[in-house]
């Protein structure tokens, strides 16, 4: 029997439903739905799966990575490049949780292979963005990519669809100051669970959600945004950094490790993910 979310999550993605992270001065090249991607590197690491995650974070994210996962079962070690402008608060949340429980390992930037390996050109996951990505067990990012921040768009001024409303502000009762605290305690206990320092609530909160805050590669490191930079390394006769995999070969008539417990769809996938994610907190 599958079991509930913790009852401050369950909250958070209900309070967050409608809420949709604007961003501004931002990379323009990233724009449209989200969209999964499976790099082959079976020659590089049998076991390991790599996905580059681009474009914003809609309604229909979630459905889309599921069917991602239905057609591209994943191996052992798992790694998701984000390249995004943000989007839909509540589908970066659901993604992070997945990420999370499944132990992935997250990177800010646009991954290719080149000559043999995997490089990843740097990158903006912005807004949103950076709930998804601080699921990661291990989240590295390299030289010029950029997180960016702001305060989330307030409710009463977004749509469903997160078409503004009503621009204008909007003096609020006893019962919308209570709403919004919530969300700032929701939105911070997420951080914490995921390790991250809750300093970052200070540029998060003073940044007006059409604007943005570059997080700088110091405080990246001192709140734990960034866990490890091992595994990115810029050879010197390279331009780019090379993305290190785990070196693996599969034994003759063996599946690969991690392939025998891997969910044999999409849903039940999701839903290993929330039953394992009590353990977590």
């Amino acid at each position: 029997m599958s079991k509930p979310l913790p009852a401050f999550l369950a909250a958070l993605i209900l309070i967050f439903a409608a809420a949709t992270a604007q961003a501004q001065q931002i990379d323009p090249t990233n724009k449209g739905d989200m969209t999964f991607t499976r790099l082959d590197v079976s020659s590089i690491c049998p076991d390991c799966s790599v996905v580059q995650a681009k474009g914003e974070f809609t309604k229909k994210t979630m459905d889309e990575y599921r069917n991602f996962v239905w057609k591209e079962r994943f191996k052992k070690n798992i790694y998701f490049v984000f390249d995004s402008n943000g989007g839909t608060i509540k589908s970066a949340i659901e993604l992070g949780l997945v990420m999370r429980t499944l132990k992935v390992n997250t990177i800010v930037g646009r991954a290719s292979i080149r000559n043999g390996e995997i490089e990843i050109d740097p990158a903006n996951c912005a807004s949103a963005c950076v709930l998804a990505y601080a699921g990661g067990v291990t989240r590295s990012m390299p030289q010029g990519s950029k997180l960016g921040i702001h305060r989330w768009a307030p409710l009463d001024s977004e749509s469903g669809d997160g078409k503004k409303k009503n621009s204008k502000p909007q003096l609020m009762d006893e019962e919308g100051v209570a709403i919004v605290q919530k969300q700032v305690a929701l939105h911070l206990k997420y951080f914490q669970m995921m390790g991250i320092d809750l300093r970052i609530a200070i540029p998060l909160l003073e940044t007006p959600y059409s604007s943005i805050t570059w997080i700088t590669p110091k405080d990246r490191s001192l709140w734990n945004l960034v866990t490890i930079d091992s595994k990115l390394s810029t050879p010197a006769d390279r331009r780019r950094p090379i993305l290190f995999l785990p070196v693996t070969q599969p034994i003759p008539g063996k599946p690969t490790p991690g392939q025998d417990k891997l969910p044999s769809n999409a849903n039940t996938a999701h839903r290993l993910a929330t039953e394992a994610l009590p353990s977590a907190l």
